[in-house]
Protein backbone atom coordinates (compact mmCIF):
# COMPACT_ATOMS: atom_id res chain seq x y z
CA UNK A 1 0.00 0.00 0.00
CA UNK A 2 3.15 2.22 -0.18
CA UNK A 3 1.79 4.38 -3.07
CA UNK A 4 -1.43 4.71 -1.99
CA UNK A 5 -1.38 5.31 2.05
CA UNK A 6 1.87 6.24 3.84
CA UNK A 7 2.96 4.32 6.97
CA UNK A 8 2.14 6.33 9.69
CA UNK A 9 -1.15 6.98 8.23
CA UNK A 10 -2.07 3.06 8.21
CA UNK A 11 -0.53 3.33 11.78
CA UNK A 12 -2.91 6.02 12.66
CA UNK A 13 -5.79 4.57 10.77
CA UNK A 14 -4.94 1.32 12.61
CA UNK A 15 -4.96 -0.96 9.45
CA UNK A 16 -3.04 -3.73 10.82
CA UNK A 17 -5.61 -4.44 13.43
CA UNK A 18 -8.42 -4.05 10.95
CA UNK A 19 -6.86 -6.63 8.26
CA UNK A 20 -5.59 -8.72 10.62
CA UNK A 21 -8.73 -9.91 10.88
CA UNK A 22 -8.77 -11.60 7.49
CA UNK A 23 -7.62 -14.47 7.62
CA UNK A 24 -7.03 -17.12 4.57
CA UNK A 25 -6.96 -20.55 4.80
CA UNK A 26 -3.80 -21.11 3.15
CA UNK A 27 -0.08 -19.92 2.50
CA UNK A 28 -1.23 -18.77 -1.15
CA UNK A 29 -4.12 -16.65 -0.08
CA UNK A 30 -1.70 -15.26 2.83
CA UNK A 31 1.20 -14.20 0.51
CA UNK A 32 -1.29 -12.52 -1.65
CA UNK A 33 -3.38 -10.71 1.52
CA UNK A 34 -0.21 -9.12 2.69
CA UNK A 35 1.32 -8.00 -0.99
CA UNK A 36 -2.23 -7.42 -2.08
CA UNK A 37 -1.57 -4.60 -5.16
CA UNK A 38 -4.41 -2.07 -3.97
CA UNK A 39 -6.95 -0.87 -6.90
CA UNK A 40 -6.75 2.37 -8.60
CA UNK A 41 -8.76 4.40 -10.80
CA UNK A 42 -7.77 2.95 -14.08
CA UNK A 43 -8.49 -0.63 -12.73
CA UNK A 44 -12.25 0.71 -11.65
CA UNK A 45 -13.91 -1.97 -13.76
CA UNK A 46 -11.56 -5.14 -12.02
CA UNK A 47 -12.26 -3.52 -8.78
CA UNK A 48 -16.18 -3.45 -9.78
CA UNK A 49 -15.57 -7.56 -10.79
CA UNK A 50 -13.60 -8.65 -7.62
CA UNK A 51 -15.96 -6.85 -5.49
CA UNK A 52 -19.30 -8.67 -7.80
CA UNK A 53 -16.85 -12.03 -7.12
CA UNK A 54 -16.88 -10.93 -3.01
CA UNK A 55 -20.79 -10.27 -3.28
CA UNK A 56 -21.13 -13.92 -4.89
CA UNK A 57 -19.55 -15.30 -1.65
CA UNK A 58 -21.27 -13.68 0.82
CA UNK A 59 -24.40 -15.15 -0.70
CA UNK A 60 -22.61 -18.89 -1.14
CA UNK A 61 -22.88 -18.43 2.46
CA UNK A 62 -25.96 -17.63 3.34
CA UNK A 63 -26.89 -20.24 0.95
CA UNK A 64 -24.53 -23.36 2.34
CA UNK A 65 -24.12 -23.45 5.55
CA UNK A 66 -21.00 -25.71 4.90
CA UNK A 67 -19.04 -23.51 2.47
CA UNK A 68 -16.35 -22.10 4.78
CA UNK A 69 -15.98 -25.29 6.51
CA UNK A 70 -15.86 -27.15 3.24
CA UNK A 71 -14.15 -25.00 0.75
CA UNK A 72 -12.04 -23.33 3.54
CA UNK A 73 -10.79 -27.77 4.52
CA UNK A 74 -9.18 -28.08 0.50
CA UNK A 75 -7.91 -24.83 0.76
CA UNK A 76 -6.27 -25.30 3.67
CA UNK A 77 -4.05 -27.72 1.92
CA UNK A 78 -2.41 -25.48 -1.03
CA UNK A 79 1.22 -24.82 -0.68
CA UNK A 80 3.62 -22.34 -1.61
CA UNK A 81 4.75 -24.06 -5.04
CA UNK A 82 5.54 -21.26 -7.08
CA UNK A 83 9.54 -22.34 -8.01
CA UNK A 84 8.02 -25.82 -8.80
CA UNK A 85 5.37 -24.30 -11.51
CA UNK A 86 8.37 -22.02 -12.59
CA UNK A 87 10.53 -24.87 -13.20
CA UNK A 88 8.28 -26.97 -14.98
CA UNK A 89 7.54 -24.79 -17.38
CA UNK A 90 11.32 -24.41 -18.04
CA UNK A 91 11.77 -28.37 -18.18
CA UNK A 92 11.04 -28.60 -21.95
CA UNK A 93 13.70 -26.25 -22.61
CA UNK A 94 16.46 -27.23 -20.15
CA UNK A 95 16.65 -30.33 -18.39
CA UNK A 96 19.10 -28.72 -15.81
CA UNK A 97 15.46 -27.44 -14.97
CA UNK A 98 14.14 -31.23 -14.63
CA UNK A 99 11.62 -31.20 -11.73
CA UNK A 100 12.67 -33.29 -8.28
CA UNK A 101 10.77 -36.32 -6.86
CA UNK A 102 9.33 -33.51 -4.39
CA UNK A 103 8.73 -30.81 -6.74
CA UNK A 104 6.47 -33.71 -8.99
CA UNK A 105 4.55 -34.55 -5.32
CA UNK A 106 4.15 -31.16 -4.98
CA UNK A 107 2.52 -30.28 -8.12
CA UNK A 108 0.31 -33.24 -8.01
CA UNK A 109 -0.77 -32.45 -4.42
CA UNK A 110 -1.89 -29.08 -6.00
CA UNK A 111 -3.99 -31.08 -8.94
CA UNK A 112 -5.50 -33.04 -6.17
CA UNK A 113 -6.48 -30.24 -4.27
CA UNK A 114 -7.71 -28.02 -7.20
CA UNK A 115 -9.82 -30.38 -8.38
CA UNK A 116 -11.68 -31.33 -4.95
CA UNK A 117 -12.31 -27.07 -5.01
CA UNK A 118 -13.38 -27.45 -8.74
CA UNK A 119 -15.61 -30.09 -7.66
CA UNK A 120 -16.93 -28.66 -4.76
CA UNK A 121 -17.57 -25.34 -6.62
CA UNK A 122 -19.46 -27.06 -9.33
CA UNK A 123 -21.52 -28.86 -6.80
CA UNK A 124 -22.42 -25.14 -5.34
CA UNK A 125 -23.26 -23.72 -8.84
CA UNK A 126 -20.24 -21.34 -8.15
CA UNK A 127 -18.15 -21.83 -11.40
CA UNK A 128 -18.29 -18.34 -12.17
CA UNK A 129 -15.95 -17.35 -9.62
CA UNK A 130 -12.46 -18.86 -11.21
CA UNK A 131 -11.74 -19.90 -14.26
CA UNK A 132 -11.71 -24.15 -14.04
CA UNK A 133 -8.65 -25.80 -16.47
CA UNK A 134 -8.94 -29.44 -16.57
CA UNK A 135 -5.80 -31.41 -15.19
CA UNK A 136 -7.72 -34.65 -14.98
CA UNK A 137 -5.23 -35.94 -17.35
CA UNK A 138 -1.99 -35.00 -16.11
CA UNK A 139 -3.24 -36.14 -12.62
CA UNK A 140 -3.55 -39.36 -14.11
CA UNK A 141 -0.45 -39.34 -16.12
CA UNK A 142 1.09 -38.71 -12.61
CA UNK A 143 -1.44 -40.98 -10.41
CA UNK A 144 0.77 -44.37 -11.93
CA UNK A 145 -0.93 -46.43 -9.00
CA UNK A 146 -3.99 -45.39 -9.30
CA UNK A 147 -4.76 -45.05 -5.71
CA UNK A 148 -6.61 -41.59 -6.45
CA UNK A 149 -4.42 -40.19 -3.60
CA UNK A 150 -1.92 -36.49 -3.45
CA UNK A 151 0.71 -38.22 -2.94
CA UNK A 152 3.51 -39.24 -5.47
CA UNK A 153 5.75 -42.32 -6.03
CA UNK A 154 8.45 -42.68 -9.14
CA UNK A 155 6.90 -45.63 -10.42
CA UNK A 156 9.45 -47.99 -12.58
CA UNK A 157 6.92 -47.90 -14.94
CA UNK A 158 7.18 -44.79 -16.32
CA UNK A 159 10.13 -45.95 -18.75
CA UNK A 160 10.73 -49.25 -19.93
CA UNK A 161 14.45 -48.33 -18.86
CA UNK A 162 13.65 -47.74 -15.19
CA UNK A 163 11.45 -50.58 -15.15
CA UNK A 164 14.17 -52.67 -16.06
CA UNK A 165 16.81 -52.22 -13.92
CA UNK A 166 14.65 -52.42 -11.12
CA UNK A 167 13.42 -55.78 -12.01
CA UNK A 168 16.70 -56.28 -12.36
CA UNK A 169 17.89 -55.08 -8.75
CA UNK A 170 14.36 -56.95 -7.61
CA UNK A 171 15.81 -60.10 -8.57
CA UNK A 172 19.63 -60.10 -7.07
CA UNK A 173 17.43 -58.82 -3.89
CA UNK A 174 15.07 -62.06 -3.89
CA UNK A 175 18.42 -64.21 -4.40
CA UNK A 176 19.94 -62.58 -1.12
CA UNK A 177 17.09 -63.31 0.35
CA UNK A 178 16.91 -67.33 -0.77
CA UNK A 179 20.83 -67.48 -0.30
CA UNK A 180 20.14 -66.54 3.21
CA UNK A 181 17.12 -68.05 4.34
CA UNK A 182 19.06 -71.53 2.99
CA UNK A 183 22.12 -70.17 5.17
CA UNK A 184 19.46 -70.13 8.19
CA UNK A 185 17.87 -73.95 7.49
CA UNK A 186 21.55 -75.29 7.75
CA UNK A 187 22.34 -73.13 10.86
CA UNK A 188 19.41 -74.50 12.67
CA UNK A 189 19.53 -77.84 11.51
CA UNK A 190 23.21 -78.21 12.59
CA UNK A 191 23.06 -76.38 15.74
CA UNK A 192 20.04 -77.89 16.92
CA UNK A 193 18.37 -74.09 16.92
CA UNK A 194 14.85 -73.45 17.84
CA UNK A 195 14.93 -70.52 15.18
CA UNK A 196 17.10 -67.85 14.12
CA UNK A 197 16.33 -64.56 12.77
CA UNK A 198 18.76 -62.46 11.36
CA UNK A 199 21.22 -62.04 14.43
CA UNK A 200 21.21 -63.60 17.74
CA UNK A 201 22.68 -62.40 20.80
CA UNK A 202 23.96 -64.52 23.19
CA UNK A 203 25.01 -63.88 26.96
CA UNK A 204 28.60 -65.16 27.89
CA UNK A 205 27.16 -66.78 31.08
CA UNK A 206 25.92 -69.03 28.69
CA UNK A 207 29.05 -70.80 27.72
CA UNK A 208 27.82 -73.86 25.99
CA UNK A 209 25.65 -72.39 23.31
CA UNK A 210 28.35 -69.79 23.12
CA UNK A 211 30.99 -72.72 21.84
CA UNK A 212 28.64 -73.95 19.62
CA UNK A 213 28.28 -70.68 17.43
CA UNK A 214 31.60 -69.61 18.08
CA UNK A 215 32.69 -72.38 16.25
CA UNK A 216 29.93 -72.33 13.38
CA UNK A 217 31.89 -71.31 9.65
CA UNK A 218 27.98 -70.21 9.36
CA UNK A 219 28.18 -67.28 11.69
CA UNK A 220 30.62 -64.44 12.45
CA UNK A 221 30.91 -61.98 15.42
CA UNK A 222 28.92 -58.30 14.79
CA UNK A 223 29.07 -57.04 18.19
CA UNK A 224 30.24 -57.64 21.44
CA UNK A 225 30.08 -56.23 24.93
CA UNK A 226 31.34 -57.42 28.54
CA UNK A 227 27.87 -59.08 29.09
CA UNK A 228 26.76 -60.47 25.13
CA UNK A 229 27.71 -61.59 22.17
CA UNK A 230 25.91 -60.86 19.01
CA UNK A 231 26.52 -63.10 15.73
CA UNK A 232 25.02 -62.47 12.58
CA UNK A 233 25.15 -64.92 9.65
CA UNK A 234 28.36 -64.91 7.04
CA UNK A 235 27.76 -63.93 3.74
CA UNK A 236 28.52 -65.81 0.90
CA UNK A 237 30.28 -65.60 -2.21
CA UNK A 238 26.88 -65.73 -4.07
CA UNK A 239 25.42 -62.85 -1.62
CA UNK A 240 28.80 -60.55 -2.12
CA UNK A 241 28.63 -61.12 -5.90
CA UNK A 242 24.86 -60.00 -5.96
CA UNK A 243 24.96 -56.96 -3.50
CA UNK A 244 28.05 -55.96 -5.81
CA UNK A 245 25.96 -55.97 -8.76
CA UNK A 246 23.13 -54.28 -6.59
CA UNK A 247 25.68 -51.45 -5.93
CA UNK A 248 26.82 -51.13 -10.31
CA UNK A 249 22.73 -51.22 -10.81
CA UNK A 250 22.00 -48.19 -7.90
CA UNK A 251 23.95 -45.77 -10.36
CA UNK A 252 22.34 -47.23 -13.35
CA UNK A 253 18.71 -46.21 -11.53
CA UNK A 254 19.66 -42.60 -10.56
CA UNK A 255 20.40 -42.09 -14.25
CA UNK A 256 16.89 -43.72 -15.34
CA UNK A 257 15.26 -41.82 -12.25
CA UNK A 258 16.57 -38.81 -13.76
CA UNK A 259 15.83 -39.37 -17.50
CA UNK A 260 12.12 -40.56 -15.64
CA UNK A 261 12.04 -37.13 -14.21
CA UNK A 262 12.83 -35.66 -17.54
CA UNK A 263 10.08 -37.21 -18.80
CA UNK A 264 7.49 -36.16 -16.19
CA UNK A 265 8.83 -32.73 -16.30
CA UNK A 266 8.50 -32.32 -20.25
CA UNK A 267 4.68 -34.08 -19.73
CA UNK A 268 3.87 -31.44 -17.03
CA UNK A 269 5.61 -28.35 -18.64
CA UNK A 270 2.79 -28.29 -21.33
CA UNK A 271 0.54 -26.96 -18.79
CA UNK A 272 2.66 -25.09 -16.63
CA UNK A 273 0.61 -21.52 -17.95
CA UNK A 274 -2.54 -23.19 -16.86
CA UNK A 275 -0.69 -24.53 -13.76
CA UNK A 276 0.56 -20.90 -12.83
CA UNK A 277 -2.41 -19.51 -13.72
CA UNK A 278 -4.94 -21.97 -11.64
CA UNK A 279 -1.68 -21.30 -8.48
CA UNK A 280 -2.79 -17.44 -8.84
CA UNK A 281 -6.58 -18.00 -9.04
CA UNK A 282 -6.86 -20.70 -6.04
CA UNK A 283 -4.79 -17.66 -4.18
CA UNK A 284 -7.26 -15.03 -5.15
CA UNK A 285 -10.32 -17.14 -3.99
CA UNK A 286 -8.70 -17.97 -0.60
CA UNK A 287 -9.02 -14.48 -0.19
CA UNK A 288 -12.07 -13.43 -1.34
CA UNK A 289 -13.20 -16.24 0.68
CA UNK A 290 -11.98 -14.98 3.72
CA UNK A 291 -12.77 -11.16 2.59
CA UNK A 292 -16.32 -12.56 2.75
CA UNK A 293 -15.75 -13.95 6.19
CA UNK A 294 -15.11 -10.65 7.31
CA UNK A 295 -17.69 -8.75 5.57
CA UNK A 296 -20.17 -10.74 7.18
CA UNK A 297 -18.32 -10.56 10.76
CA UNK A 298 -18.33 -7.36 10.68
CA UNK A 299 -21.93 -6.69 8.87
CA UNK A 300 -19.96 -4.91 5.62
CA UNK A 301 -21.72 -4.09 2.34
CA UNK A 302 -20.45 -4.54 -1.11
CA UNK A 303 -19.69 -0.76 -1.93
CA UNK A 304 -20.58 0.98 -5.14
CA UNK A 305 -17.96 3.03 -6.83
CA UNK A 306 -18.87 6.79 -7.26
CA UNK A 307 -16.85 10.06 -9.13
CA UNK A 308 -15.04 12.18 -6.85
CA UNK A 309 -15.94 14.06 -4.53
CA UNK A 310 -19.14 11.68 -3.74
CA UNK A 311 -19.07 9.98 -0.33
CA UNK A 312 -21.97 8.23 1.17
CA UNK A 313 -22.27 5.56 4.20
CA UNK A 314 -24.40 4.47 6.21
CA UNK A 315 -24.36 3.31 9.42
CA UNK A 316 -20.43 3.08 9.11
CA UNK A 317 -18.21 1.84 11.83
CA UNK A 318 -14.66 2.66 13.07
CA UNK A 319 -14.08 -1.32 13.56
CA UNK A 320 -10.47 -0.54 15.79
CA UNK A 321 -12.69 1.89 17.85
CA UNK A 322 -15.62 -0.37 18.43
CA UNK A 323 -13.16 -3.14 19.59
CA UNK A 324 -11.66 -0.79 21.92
CA UNK A 325 -14.98 0.07 23.14
CA UNK A 326 -16.55 -3.56 23.71
CA UNK A 327 -13.26 -4.22 26.05
CA UNK A 328 -14.79 -1.36 28.21
CA UNK A 329 -18.49 -2.82 27.73
CA UNK A 330 -19.13 0.53 25.98
CA UNK A 331 -21.64 0.54 22.93
CA UNK A 332 -20.10 1.66 19.43
CA UNK A 333 -22.45 4.29 17.88
CA UNK A 334 -22.16 3.72 14.07
CA UNK A 335 -22.45 7.24 12.48
CA UNK A 336 -23.89 8.05 8.81
CA UNK A 337 -21.99 10.05 6.56
CA UNK A 338 -23.10 12.17 3.28
CA UNK A 339 -20.68 14.37 1.57
CA UNK A 340 -21.06 15.96 -1.56
CA UNK A 341 -18.45 18.50 -1.45
CA UNK A 342 -14.63 17.95 -1.97
CA UNK A 343 -14.53 20.03 1.13
CA UNK A 344 -15.75 19.11 4.50
CA UNK A 345 -14.91 21.12 7.70
CA UNK A 346 -16.16 19.13 11.16
CA UNK A 347 -16.61 20.71 14.33
CA UNK A 348 -17.71 19.78 17.95
CA UNK A 349 -16.32 19.52 21.21
CA UNK A 350 -13.78 17.20 22.33
CA UNK A 351 -15.73 13.60 22.99
CA UNK A 352 -17.68 14.71 20.31
CA UNK A 353 -16.29 12.20 17.97
CA UNK A 354 -14.12 13.79 15.22
CA UNK A 355 -11.28 12.09 15.01
CA UNK A 356 -13.27 8.74 15.03
CA UNK A 357 -15.24 10.07 12.05
CA UNK A 358 -11.98 10.86 10.01
CA UNK A 359 -10.68 7.47 10.91
CA UNK A 360 -13.84 5.36 9.76
CA UNK A 361 -13.73 7.30 6.46
CA UNK A 362 -9.88 6.69 6.12
CA UNK A 363 -10.59 3.43 7.19
CA UNK A 364 -13.32 2.79 4.53
CA UNK A 365 -11.01 4.45 1.33
CA UNK A 366 -8.27 2.20 2.79
CA UNK A 367 -10.52 -0.78 2.39
CA UNK A 368 -12.35 -0.11 -0.82
CA UNK A 369 -8.39 0.14 -2.42
CA UNK A 370 -7.94 -3.28 -1.23
CA UNK A 371 -11.23 -5.07 -2.59
CA UNK A 372 -12.11 -5.18 1.33
CA UNK A 373 -16.21 -5.11 2.39
CA UNK A 374 -17.26 -1.74 3.95
CA UNK A 375 -18.24 -1.68 7.62
CA UNK A 376 -21.42 0.14 6.98
CA UNK A 377 -25.01 -0.64 5.35
CA UNK A 378 -24.24 1.15 1.98
CA UNK A 379 -21.12 2.96 1.36
CA UNK A 380 -20.75 4.88 -1.74
CA UNK A 381 -16.80 5.88 -2.26
CA UNK A 382 -14.32 7.18 -4.71
CA UNK A 383 -11.31 5.46 -5.74
CA UNK A 384 -8.33 7.90 -4.84
CA UNK A 385 -5.42 8.47 -6.38
CA UNK A 386 -3.39 8.15 -2.77
CA UNK A 387 -4.71 8.14 1.17
CA UNK A 388 -3.26 10.78 3.83
CA UNK A 389 -4.51 10.73 7.16
CA UNK A 390 -2.78 13.70 9.26
CA UNK A 391 -3.08 13.33 13.40
CA UNK A 392 -0.92 13.50 16.74
CA UNK A 393 0.33 9.66 15.57
CA UNK A 394 1.25 10.75 12.47
CA UNK A 395 3.88 12.55 13.47
CA UNK A 396 5.80 11.00 16.25
CA UNK A 397 8.33 9.86 13.21
CA UNK A 398 9.96 13.11 12.83
CA UNK A 399 12.27 13.52 15.71
CA UNK A 400 13.71 16.43 13.42
CA UNK A 401 10.55 19.06 13.22
CA UNK A 402 7.58 20.21 15.44
CA UNK A 403 3.92 18.54 14.84
CA UNK A 404 2.87 22.06 12.97
CA UNK A 405 6.41 21.83 10.93
CA UNK A 406 6.06 18.22 10.30
CA UNK A 407 2.06 19.00 8.90
CA UNK A 408 3.62 21.98 6.89
CA UNK A 409 5.64 19.88 4.63
CA UNK A 410 3.44 16.76 4.37
CA UNK A 411 0.10 19.37 3.27
CA UNK A 412 2.65 20.86 0.61
CA UNK A 413 3.49 18.03 -0.33
CA UNK A 414 0.01 16.99 -0.89
CA UNK A 415 -0.86 20.12 -3.18
CA UNK A 416 1.99 19.41 -4.81
CA UNK A 417 0.96 16.43 -6.09
CA UNK A 418 -0.97 15.75 -9.42
CA UNK A 419 -2.94 12.80 -8.65
CA UNK A 420 -6.48 13.46 -7.03
CA UNK A 421 -6.78 11.76 -2.83
CA UNK A 422 -8.17 11.94 0.13
CA UNK A 423 -6.80 14.18 3.13
CA UNK A 424 -8.32 13.64 6.30
CA UNK A 425 -6.15 16.75 8.40
CA UNK A 426 -7.58 15.99 12.38
CA UNK A 427 -6.65 19.62 13.62
CA UNK A 428 -4.84 21.41 11.33
CA UNK A 429 -2.02 23.91 13.14
CA UNK A 430 -2.88 22.65 16.40
CA UNK A 431 0.45 23.10 17.12
CA UNK A 432 0.82 26.93 16.92
CA UNK A 433 -0.57 29.81 18.70
CA UNK A 434 -4.30 30.10 18.37
CA UNK A 435 -4.42 33.40 15.96
CA UNK A 436 -2.18 32.15 13.46
CA UNK A 437 -3.72 28.57 13.56
CA UNK A 438 -7.40 30.21 13.05
CA UNK A 439 -5.80 32.06 10.05
CA UNK A 440 -4.21 29.07 8.30
CA UNK A 441 -6.79 26.61 9.16
CA UNK A 442 -9.00 28.72 7.40
CA UNK A 443 -6.58 29.42 4.26
CA UNK A 444 -6.05 25.83 3.72
CA UNK A 445 -9.97 25.21 4.27
CA UNK A 446 -10.32 27.73 1.20
CA UNK A 447 -7.65 26.41 -1.01
CA UNK A 448 -9.01 23.07 -1.49
CA UNK A 449 -11.68 24.56 -2.08
CA UNK A 450 -10.90 27.02 -4.94
CA UNK A 451 -8.62 23.60 -6.40
CA UNK A 452 -9.85 20.26 -7.71
CA UNK A 453 -6.96 18.03 -6.69
CA UNK A 454 -8.29 16.61 -3.47
CA UNK A 455 -10.85 15.63 -1.32
CA UNK A 456 -9.66 17.85 1.91
CA UNK A 457 -12.23 16.57 5.16
CA UNK A 458 -10.71 18.68 7.73
CA UNK A 459 -11.69 18.43 11.95
CA UNK A 460 -11.04 21.61 13.49
CA UNK A 461 -11.77 23.58 17.22
CA UNK A 462 -10.64 26.91 15.56
CA UNK A 463 -14.21 29.19 13.90
CA UNK A 464 -14.36 27.75 10.12
CA UNK A 465 -14.36 30.54 7.31
CA UNK A 466 -17.30 31.51 5.76
CA UNK A 467 -17.57 28.40 3.03
CA UNK A 468 -17.18 29.04 -0.54
CA UNK A 469 -18.68 26.69 -3.09
CA UNK A 470 -17.51 23.01 -3.02
CA UNK A 471 -17.50 22.80 0.91
CA UNK A 472 -19.38 21.98 3.54
CA UNK A 473 -19.46 22.08 7.32
CA UNK A 474 -21.25 19.90 9.47
CA UNK A 475 -21.54 19.68 13.31
CA UNK A 476 -21.08 17.05 15.75
CA UNK A 477 -24.10 16.41 17.79
CA UNK A 478 -22.70 15.84 20.56
CA UNK A 479 -24.62 16.24 23.82
CA UNK A 480 -28.42 17.65 24.01
CA UNK A 481 -29.93 19.81 26.09
CA UNK A 482 -32.35 16.37 27.51
CA UNK A 483 -29.21 13.92 27.44
CA UNK A 484 -27.89 16.85 30.05
CA UNK A 485 -30.51 17.60 32.26
CA UNK A 486 -30.77 13.61 32.74
CA UNK A 487 -26.84 13.81 33.68
CA UNK A 488 -26.66 16.53 35.92
CA UNK A 489 -29.17 14.56 38.34
CA UNK A 490 -25.86 12.50 38.68
CA UNK A 491 -23.34 13.25 41.43
CA UNK A 492 -20.34 14.94 39.91
CA UNK A 493 -18.36 12.42 41.94
CA UNK A 494 -20.14 9.44 40.72
CA UNK A 495 -19.27 10.65 36.50
CA UNK A 496 -15.88 11.31 37.18
CA UNK A 497 -15.19 7.98 38.03
CA UNK A 498 -18.01 6.63 35.00
CA UNK A 499 -17.20 8.74 32.23
CA UNK A 500 -18.76 5.90 30.12
CA UNK A 501 -22.16 7.22 31.62
CA UNK A 502 -21.35 10.72 29.53
CA UNK A 503 -20.62 8.72 26.75
CA UNK A 504 -23.79 6.93 26.50
CA UNK A 505 -25.24 10.22 26.37
CA UNK A 506 -23.36 11.34 23.62
CA UNK A 507 -24.87 11.35 19.52
CA UNK A 508 -21.99 11.29 17.46
CA UNK A 509 -24.16 11.54 14.76
CA UNK A 510 -23.01 14.82 12.11
CA UNK A 511 -25.70 17.24 10.93
CA UNK A 512 -25.17 19.79 8.15
CA UNK A 513 -25.22 23.51 9.45
CA UNK A 514 -25.03 27.18 8.02
CA UNK A 515 -22.09 28.65 8.94
CA UNK A 516 -23.66 31.69 11.03
CA UNK A 517 -25.81 29.24 13.37
CA UNK A 518 -24.30 29.26 16.71
CA UNK A 519 -23.69 26.33 17.35
CA UNK A 520 -24.46 24.33 21.20
CA UNK A 521 -21.86 24.55 23.94
CA UNK A 522 -21.07 21.18 24.42
CA UNK A 523 -17.74 21.26 25.81
CA UNK A 524 -19.10 23.94 28.88
CA UNK A 525 -21.79 21.27 29.08
CA UNK A 526 -18.96 18.24 29.44
CA UNK A 527 -16.77 20.80 31.96
CA UNK A 528 -20.21 21.52 34.25
CA UNK A 529 -20.94 18.11 34.53
CA UNK A 530 -17.41 17.27 35.77
CA UNK A 531 -17.41 19.48 38.41
CA UNK A 532 -15.41 22.64 36.96
CA UNK A 533 -15.07 25.52 39.57
CA UNK A 534 -18.38 28.12 38.39
CA UNK A 535 -16.68 31.05 38.39
CA UNK A 536 -14.42 29.75 35.34
CA UNK A 537 -17.39 28.71 33.56
CA UNK A 538 -18.94 32.32 33.72
CA UNK A 539 -15.57 33.76 33.11
CA UNK A 540 -15.65 31.62 29.90
CA UNK A 541 -18.79 32.42 28.57
CA UNK A 542 -18.31 36.29 29.32
CA UNK A 543 -15.51 36.15 27.24
CA UNK A 544 -16.99 33.98 24.40
CA UNK A 545 -19.79 36.84 24.36
CA UNK A 546 -17.28 39.81 24.26
CA UNK A 547 -15.43 38.04 21.02
CA UNK A 548 -18.86 38.45 19.32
Amino acid sequence: MKTIINQQSQKALQLGNILAKIKPFSELGTRLHKNFKPFTRSSQDRLINYYQKIDTVINAIKDHPDFISSLGSYLHYFQWIKKSIEDSALAAKNEQNTLEAHEIFEIKHFIYYYQKVASYLKTKNQISLIPLYDFSDLFDFLDREKQNTPSFYLNPSYTRELQAVYDDIYALKQQIEAEFSLLKKKLIHELSLAEFSDKMTVSRLNTDLLEKLQKSTLLKVDYENFANITFVLKKTDKIIEAEAKIAELNTNLFAEERKARQMISKRISEYAQELKEAFADMAELDLILAKAIFANNNNCCIPKIAHAPRIFCSQLVNIALKDELIDLNLTYQPVNVDFKERVIVLTGANMAGKTSILKAIGQAFSLLVLGVPIPATEALLFIPDYIHFSGPLTHEHRADLSSFATEVVNLQELIEKEEYGLILMDEFARGTNPTEGTALSQAVIHYFSQNSSANYITATHFNPPELDQNSQHFRLLGISDKDYNKLRNHDINWLKNNLGEIHKHFDYQMQEVEMKKEAPKAAFMIAELLGMTPKILEQAKEYLKNEK
